[in-house]
């Protein structure tokens, strides 16, 4: 465990990935979730993220941190996908560290959500 500050070690990671986006390309998803299952990272399915015009579209997500939703996804996005589950999963302040970000992040996020305060 690291005794870095801005690093939080007891949240997971989720990839959640539109079905309908995504239905074609049923040999991908199941390589990502195999690479998931061995690096800690969810990776879920949802019906339809409603982002049709940016497909195919997927989301990350971790408790008590930002989501953000992403477009024009392709197969060749996956290291930076996963880097992006590790990294918000990790982040004491519930967001992507900016300065590290790979670059395709700047083409592929569409759009963040606050998260929901416990109580809510």
């Amino acid at each position: 465990m690291s005794n870095d500050p801005s690093i939080n070690a007891d949240r997971e990671g989720t990839l959640l990935l539109c079905r309908l986006c995504w239905e074609e390309s049923g040999a991908v998803v199941d390589r990502w979730k195999k690479r998931a299952a061995k690096s800690g990272i969810q990776v879920q399915m949802v019906d339809c993220m409603a982002a049709c015009d940016h497909g195919p579209s997927g989301a990350l997500a971790a408790p008590g941190a930002w989501t953000y939703l992403l477009g024009h996804l392709k197969e060749a996005d996956g290291d930076a996908l996963f880097w992006g589950a590790t990294a918000l999963a990790r982040s004491k302040d519930g967001l992507l560290p900016w300065d590290y970000r790979p670059a395709r992040y700047r083409k592929i996020i569409r759009g963040r959500i606050p998260p929901i305060a416990a109580g809510q």
